[in-house]
């Protein structure tokens, strides 16, 4: 009989430091995962499914998930194929030391909040959520998740990043064109200028 993943947790090294899961994330699997050693550096989720009873405690418990290993991580990827029509809202912590961020989601979050050093959430701030990032690349089913990751107009430039990938695979908003969203991204982010893909399906 193969133990279940809950069963397992206690007896993770200290030491762990990277951490890939694939599968469906339900309370009681998201609940044992805060109880990881950790801390980790390096975290993904695969191909990752929600438990269909999705609930509010089981987003919460994601985000302490995030939380706990913020300061630590520096890559995270998390590729969500589960699509739901329930609107999700997705909160992100402040992670000081991240370097890469993969997210590839479908319509299970739809909304997405950034919080900020003062533990308040709202737009995004790439110098307080993400100061170190290096490579951002995110796909989404939703306009508002993916454009959320823009920073806003007139945004201080943010040295760090120089990979920036950004596919909004929906129907394109007339305000939100590919063009404008590469010159928004160029302006913000000019060391990403040769590297910087962006694709509205």
């Amino acid at each position: 009989m193969i133990p279940k993943f809950q069963d397992l947790v206690s007896k993770l090294p200290v030491s762990l430091n990277s951490l890939f899961l694939k599968g469906v994330l339900d309370l009681p699997l998201a609940i044992s995962l805060l109880k990881i050693p950790g801390p980790l550096k390096t975290l993904k989720f695969l191909d990752l499914k929600f438990d269909i009873d999705i609930s509010d405690e089981l987003t919460t418990t994601f985000y302490k998930l995030l939380k706990k290993h913020s300061s630590t991580l520096e890559e995270l990827c998390i590729h969500i194929s589960w699509l739901y029509e329930r609107p999700l809202e997705w909160k992100l912590p402040a992670f000081p030391v991240l370097k890469t961020l993969v997210l590839r989601n479908g319509n299970t979050f739809q909304k997405v909040k950034f919080e900020t050093c003062s533990g308040s959430f709202g737009r995004i701030d790439y110098h307080a959520c993400f100061p170190a990032l290096e490579t951002c690349r995110v796909s989404s089913n939703s306009n508002e998740f993916s454009t959320a990751f823009l920073p806003p107009v007139g945004y201080p430039v943010v040295e760090s990043v120089k990979k920036v990938e950004m596919y909004q695979e929906g129907q394109e908003d007339r305000e939100v064109t590919k063009g404008n969203i590469r010159a928004r991204l160029l302006e913000s982010f000019p060391n990403a200028r040769n590297s910087i893909e962006v694709n509205i399906f």
